[in-house]
């Protein structure tokens, strides 16, 4: 974006409101040259309403924090659906998709994200039928293209209810137009305990290789976060649309070793504010991760409650979930919460500049990961490759007993 207002003191978390909320369409989005959608002013359509500025994350410099004494006051529940089913084909313990189809029956349209196979991407769809909810199960862990959904919202909401389920940075936003336009409480904001959000060239590099591996040009669905070896595991499962199956391992997960190194993600998500508050959504939704519950490969939610429209949310799919209240402290520490990520501007280019090139391998641009690694993430490696191939129900044996 065109610096409107002096030099923003933030990057872009590319939420991508701005375009959907300009009144002249002088804003459009592309992906820039690290990887990242981006928004892109015209000059000679800006009016300089400002608007989008109003909305946006950079130039905000008095976020609302949630300090510990506030938290002490919101409810954690660790949840999970009843239905075997509904866990199985979700992430972590269904409860996104269950709050998707009582937002349904309560007439909101939903709007979430949903993995498009033409294009590769993921997107924000609006849905007004259960059905079509059924798209948003899964995490997709690239960065979604948002502008025609929040569109959608920006045009309706104040006639219509919606319900959208997001990113922190994409929730903050869409919150501070609802406020702006005195609409909030038409709508239900739902966003996730976030990491942060890699390069698109890193999964345009993976996807290529898959393609190749598979001999297809489309794939027919993605699962970044599969249970085929039960929750915890991060396999990703891929369905090409010749009914061949790629499905990574421990020792072939570059996608995610590409994520978890941190050098690769959106520049804003290293020192992110909006990933260590509460005070733009009505729920915060994650997997449990902890000591209480790494023994279980079912699937286990936290679902963080913040408001009384999310607390009534919540109860409209009590029956149909097993949930026990918890303390954040069993939560948070192994959460990216108020995280700082340090990043080596190196490194990072070094990956970004291999990823991009057109002309090398995976192989080629995982090489620096490896060198990058230390001993014990090496060890790390090795024991899930041994555990990776044993039988599924001696892996899990062992691990109760080594976790």
């Amino acid at each position: 974006m065109n610096v409107l207002n002096g030099i923003p003191k933030r990057a872009c978390t590319s939420c991508q409101m701005c375009s959907a909320i300009c009144p002249k369409s002088a804003i459009t989005i592309s992906i820039d040259d690290e990887g990242f959608y981006r928004p892109l002013i015209d000059n000679t359509l800006c009016v300089n309403c400002n608007l989008c500025t109003k909305v946006c994350y950079k130039y905000d410099d008095r976020i609302i924090a949630t300090d510990a004494a506030q938290i002490g006051n919101l409810k954690l529940y660790a949840a999970a659906a009843k239905d075997d089913a509904i866990v199985r084909q979700t992430t972590s313990g269904g409860i996104a998709d269950l709050l998707a189809q009582a937002l349904i029956e309560r007439g909101y349209t939903v709007v979430g994200v949903a993995y498009n196979s033409e294009l590769n991407i993921a997107m924000h769809k609006a849905a007004d039928t259960i059905n079509e909810t059924k798209k948003f199960r899964g995490s997709k862990y690239i960065q979604s293209y948002s502008v025609d959904a929040f569109r959608k919202l920006v045009k309706s909401c104040r006639n219509k209810k919606f319900a959208v389920f997001g990113l922190p940075c994409e929730i903050y936003s869409i919150c501070r137009y609802l406020d702006i336009i005195k609409c909030r409480e038409n709508c239900i904001l739902i966003d996730l305990y976030c990491h942060g959000c890699p390069s698109l060239f890193a999964w345009n590099k993976v996807s290529d290789s898959v393609k190749k591996e598979l001999h297809v040009s489309n794939f027919e669905t993605v699962n970044w976060r599969s249970k085929y070896r039960g929750w915890g595991n991060f396999v990703l499962e891929i369905h090409g649309d010749n009914g061949k199956i790629f499905r990574s391992s421990p020792l072939r997960n570059e996608f995610f070793d590409f994520f978890f190194c941190n050098q690769l993600l959106n520049e804003s998500c290293a020192d992110c504010k909006l990933r260590g508050t509460l005070a733009y959504t009505d729920l915060r939704l994650g997997d449990f991760w902890g000591k209480e519950y790494d023994k279980t490969f079912r699937g286990v939610s936290g679902v963080s409650v913040v408001t009384s429209r999310g607390e009534s949310l919540f109860k409209d799919i009590s029956k149909d979930i097993n949930s026990k209240e918890k303390d954040f402290s069993c939560f948070l520490p192994y959460q990216s919460w108020d995280h700082v990520y340090k990043v080596n501007p190196v490194y990072r280019k070094q990956l970004i500049q291999l990823l991009k090139d057109n002309d090398t391998t995976l192989a080629q641009c995982y090489n620096p990961i490896k060198k990058h690694q230390g001993l014990s993430e090496k060890v790390i490696r090795l024991v899930k490759q041994v555990l990776y191939y044993m039988p599924e129900a001696l892996e899990k044996n062992i691990r109760k007993i080594i976790k």
